[in-house]
């Protein structure tokens, strides 16, 4: 099994800080935990140190540290484990790594796509390695592409807004998207000695990681470090206004800092605090905020170093020219809220369910939901996603009336796990990483056969920009032409306008607001 999994002979490479030893395993090469920057707590990062000899790079580094875990978010009656296959390392504050799997290295002529994830965990939790299904090399091995991954700062670390307390700490609020950005730039000087085109970076992520997308689409500092991005159900309703977070991050950090019994003369003490005391600290004054209704959830501050939320604001010039991929998944809340996969309940039980949430407009919902889903069960209207596909629908229309085209998504696929599983929350991770092998839930015949189709067509996307294989339906985009959507279920169908009007009633019907707490972005 292990035969040939260590290569010391062919894995040493030299990057802009040093001499590097990977592994070799079944036609990949991979190299874990190098730096890609150093970054004292609260300030911008800067390029890593360079280091003599070589740096062996086989093993991942700590990840960043943590407020709450999976299993404090709300997960009731259910265990993620067959679902996504967690794994957690060390947490630390020296996580400013990146890891890469590769087919070449050295002098490779023709340098392939590179395909950056960028995790999920809203802007609080989360990592590189968190789930089994971000092992890279199977997208990289048979998607023909150069994979990578990296840890960046959260929470507290990466999103307190210092900016009262003086100039060193004017962007505290963005470190993490910071991080980000530096991880890029390592990219643009790095990739080509791993086989990998700097000309040709495509950014995928989920949820969290689809919001940093997002953001990133914003940033005047990031224009040109990266050119295609896929946004998986990433795409949401804003949690309130810009002007809301930039005057509640402030209250936030000066809620902190008395509670840790700090003033603006001795705030550099803040960097030699423990981690775990500003957790704590910052869990004691949370009620409190949320009682007052300051937002506590954490994520990138508005300001000159990051314009304006994508969508609560214009689109800048990148976002409205840059090709994306962007979709969800059907029954996203169903993760969250135990109750909505009871599929054994009566029609009567069933219909009680749906009047409480659609009240008057319960008739009309069916009705629709007929329409755009003949061959479902009613519980699935009950847990239909009412956050991420009105929110991908709305932006594409934007990005058409700016002139540009969308390729859009939905995974309506429904696994035989624990009776019938639809398709919750990250239930395409393990597909578009081609990792079905990994997960217990996906170890079904259609399940893989599905995740050949989708980590083909997000490996395709990568290489020029249009995820159409032959293993699909043709792929139109979302254009003036047409509203696509490409729905991955046990089979495959590309679908127009298919249910903008039931998004539309269900948005009448049960607003947004009715889980929001449950999307809450300190908990996605």
């Amino acid at each position: 099994m292990f035969q040939n999994y260590y290569s010391d002979d062919r894995t040493p490479v030299a990057i802009d800080s040093g001499k590097l030893r990977g592994a070799y395993h079944n036609g990949v090469y991979y190299f874990r935990g190098i730096p890609y920057a150093k970054a004292r707590r609260f300030e911008m990062p800067e390029p890593p140190d360079h280091w003599e000899g070589i740096r062996n790079a086989v093993t991942y580094s700590r990840v960043a540290p943590t407020i709450k875990k999976p299993d404090c978010i709300g997960v009731a009656a259910l265990d993620l484990e067959p679902l996504f296959g967690y794994r957690f390392r060390p947490e630390g504050e020296d996580c400013l790594t990146i890891n890469i799997w590769t087919k070449d290295i050295g002098g490779c002529e023709k340098k392939k796509p590179v395909m950056i994830w960028v995790h999920g965990g809203g802007f609080a939790t989360g990592s590189s390695v968190e789930q089994l299904s971000y092992d890279g090399a199977n997208l990289c091995r048979y998607g023909d592409v150069v994979t990578v991954s990296f840890n960046h700062r959260l929470n507290i670390l990466g999103y307190l807004d210092l900016s009262d307390y003086g100039a060193k700490y004017e962007n505290s609020g963005n470190a993490g998207m910071a991080d980000i950005v530096e991880a890029l730039r390592w990219v643009q000087r790095n990739i080509a000695v791993f086989g990998g085109d700097p000309d040709n970076i495509t950014l995928f992520g989920q949820s969290g990681g689809g919001g940093k997308i997002m953001t990133l689409l914003q940033m005047p500092v990031a224009e040109n470090l990266f050119h295609k991005g896929i946004i998986q159900s990433g795409l949401k309703p804003e949690d309130c206004s810009d002007e809301k977070k930039r005057c509640d991050s402030k209250k936030v950090a000066a809620s902190l800092i008395r509670e840790l019994g700090l003033t603006k003369n001795n705030i550099d003490q803040i960097q030699d605090i423990p981690f775990d005391v500003l957790r704590e600290a910052f869990l004691k004054i949370q009620p409190r905020l949320d009682n007052a209704d300051i937002f506590t959830g954490w994520g990138p501050v508005p300001n000159g170093y990051f314009a304006e939320t994508l969508m609560n604001g214009h689109l800048s010039r990148k976002a409205e020219n840059t090709p994306l991929l962007v979709g969800c998944t059907a029954a996203a809340q169903c993760l969250w809220v135990p109750e909505f996969m009871e599929y054994d309940k009566s029609p009567a039980e069933k219909m009680a369910l749906l009047r409480e949430m659609y009240h008057e407009g319960t008739d009309e919902m069916i009705r629709l939901f007929r329409e755009a889903y003949p061959e479902k069960d009613l519980m699935q209207l009950y847990h239909m996603d009412c956050l991420f596909r009105s929110a991908v629908i709305d932006f594409c229309d934007r990005r058409t009336a700016a002139g540009s085209s969308t390729y859009v998504y939905l995974l309506d696929y429904d696994f035989s796990f624990l009776g019938t599983m639809p398709s919750y929350h990250g239930a395409e991770l393990p597909l578009v990483f081609g990792n079905t092998d990994l997960v217990e839930a996906y170890c079904e015949p259609d399940a893989q056969a599905l995740g050949i189709k989708m980590s083909s067509a997000w490996a395709a996307f990568a290489h020029t920009g249009d995820p159409g294989v032959r293993l699909l339906p043709k792929w139109m985009p979302y254009d003036k032409y047409g509203s696509y959507t490409m729905v991955f279920g046990r089979t495959c169908e590309l679908k127009s306008n298919f249910d903008r009007t039931l998004q539309e009633a269900h948005q009448r019907y049960a607003p947004i607001h009715v889980i929001r707490d449950v999307f809450r972005s300190d908990k996605v």
